[in-house]
This record gives C-alpha cells, structure tokens and sequence, in this order.
C-alpha cells in the first residue's frame, strides 16, 4: 500500500515574509529620513527661528536654541537626501525582487524560489546556496542559467 500524500512544505510564505519585512523596515526609514528632512526645513520657516549667515571673522560656535547657520543646516539636508535616494533605490530593488519571485512561484517548482531567495535576496554564493538547499554547485549553476534564460533573473 502507498503513503498518503501530504502537501510539500515550501518556503513561500517564509521568503515573500522575509522580503515583506525587508522592505517595511526600508520604508520606516525613509520615513525616518522625510521627517528629518522637513524637521530642518521647517525650521527656516518659522518666525521664532533664525538661520545665522557665515561669520568668516569668528570660529564656528553653536548658538542658542533655534540658531542655525546656513551651511549646516544644507549640508545637513543634502546628507539626508543622500540617505534618501540611497533608500529609495534599496527599495526599489527589493520590490523588483519580490516581483520576481512571485513570478517565479507562480510558474515554477520551489528549488527555483529557494535559489533565487538565497542568491539574489541574502545574497549568498554558489557554495553556500548548494549546501542549504542540498544540491550540489553545478546544479545550482544550471538552475541559475535556467532562470537567466526563462526570468531574466541577474545574479
């Protein structure tokens, strides 16, 4: 007599969890960021603020509550919007790669998901994806050229 079959447990809910949670953590912080941003901004809005210009005669002290110079507070700005843009790549990686993975679900077996997961999203080598998910390299290099030819997938 045959075993009853039992479904097969895959990492999907593991992997699209794993990419969720990554990409959440990305879009506090951009968040984060934004709010600093504005922080800085208002503060050369308002009436009870002041922004110094540059004293070339006298070292740089910091002034009072609400006294800002110019300088910092751009160089401040720019320093953030370069976290900024640096974020709002990461992000977008992140959710091309989610894209792709569900694409890859959808249409394909898990050992493909599970090495796109581990080389594309932790970014593992070769060596490392072979052991976790029990092939050898070479069929991990064939599995990769397949889903170079099939998704279009850049490892």
């Amino acid at each position: 007599m045959g075993r009853k079959g039992r479904p097969l447990k895959t990492g999907y809910g593991e992997f699209i969890k794993s990419i969720e949670q990554r990409i959440q953590e990305k879009v506090y912080i951009k968040k984060e960021i934004e709010k600093e941003i504005q922080k800085y901004l208002n503060s050369c809005c308002h009436n009870n603020r002041t922004i110094k210009g540059i004293n070339y005669s006298t070292d740089k002290v910091k002034g009072g509550a609400g006294q800002q110079d110019f300088v910092s507070i751009v160089n401040k700005i720019d320093g953030l919007r370069a976290n900024l843009n640096k974020i709002n790549k990461e992000l977008a990686e992140l959710k091309g790669k989610r894209k792709k993975l569900q694409k890859i679900y959808k249409e394909t077996n898990d050992i493909e998901a599970k090495v796109f997961y581990y080389r594309e999203i932790l970014e593992y080598s070769q060596t490392i994806t072979a052991i976790k998910v029990g092939y050898s390299v070479r069929q991990v290099q064939r599995i990769e050229k397949k889903m170079k030819e099939k998704y279009g997938v850049r490892f």
